[in-house]
């Protein structure tokens, strides 16, 4: 089975989703930044945490096999995901914050 010719074009391109919500968050389009920051970071928090903590493949953190890599990718894994949920947190609060919060600080 190979792998799609436009799947890492795809992938890529949902990875700029959230960098489009920082920009609607910059702008001030709130509830379109916070959906943009939110949905795939989520997304990305719920497949990696079934990957790399709760799955029992190769890639779970605490089944891994000693070697060389085993401490870095199990700080990248557990790095990974505390910046995804945060990134989802920043997400949900700028999707639900009220605008005249926003003009308040301004």
């Amino acid at each position: 089975m190979s792998t799609p010719e436009l799947l890492p074009l795809l992938l890529i391109l949902f990875n700029l989703v959230p960098l489009g919500g920082l920009l609607a968050l910059r702008e001030g389009y709130l509830k379109s930044a916070g959906g943009m920051i939110t949905v795939p970071l989520a997304i990305a928090l719920v497949v990696g945490s079934g990957a790399h903590f709760l799955s029992s493949g190769t890639d779970n953190v605490f089944r891994m096999s000693p070697g060389e890599w085993r401490l870095s990718f199990q700080i990248s894994a557990t790095l990974l995901m505390c910046l995804e949920a945060l990134g989802c947190w920043i997400g949900l609060r700028a999707f639900t914050v009220r605008c005249e919060k926003l003009k308040a600080t301004n």
